[in-house]
């Protein structure tokens, strides 16, 4: 993760590229107006692909999506990879950037910024709380986008159930 959250993640897959694109095509042929499926997104010629949650009918747009993953599928002879980046919204990052300068403004300087009424400290517990929700909400949500297209697609370690269903079929207890 780097200053800009953003999040770097590289699948290699031991099927034929042909195989995983049709599958990759397959699960993105949703559409953003179809609610049946919480799934959409867009396959690019080039093999360049955007994945996006359809659960609520606004997220589907740029400026209201938090957090866009984006990759890319590559043939490597037999093999393939899939290298995809997760990254916030530049509006949320732009907020999530900003309340610390006014948490710090209204700590050390001057407390116009909120009302009059509240004392220094309470302003900037608020800011504080405001900012680390801003930050959980979006680790959540990059987590959670990861995690369906890695069950989506069957790559990765998709689940705590899948990790469970490994260890305990792969145990020698009789």
């Amino acid at each position: 993760m780097d200053l800009l959250l953003k999040k770097k993640y590289s699948y290699r897959i031991s099927n034929s590229f042909e195989n995983e694109k049709e599958k990759l095509e397959k699960v993105l042929k949703g559409k953003w107006y179809d609610f049946s499926k919480t799934i959409c997104g867009v396959m690019n010629n080039d093999g360049t692909f955007t994945f996006c949650l359809n659960l609520v009918p606004l997220w589907r747009f740029n400026i209201v999506r938090i957090v866009y993953l984006r990759g890319q599928i590559l043939n490597n002879g037999n093999d393939t990879t899939i290298n995809i980046t997760l990254s916030p919204n530049i509006v949320f990052l732009f907020i999530l950037y900003l309340l610390p300068l006014i948490s710090l403004n209204i700590f050390f300087g001057d407390n116009t910024l909120m009302a009059d009424d509240n004392t220094r400290l309470n302003n900037f517990v608020i800011l504080l709380l405001m900012e680390l929700t801003l930050f959980m909400m979006i680790q959540i949500i990059a987590f959670v986008l990861r995690l369906k297209f890695e069950k989506a697609l069957r790559v990765g370690n998709f689940g705590v159930r899948n990790a469970l269903d490994k260890i305990f079929t792969n145990s020698q207890i009789k």
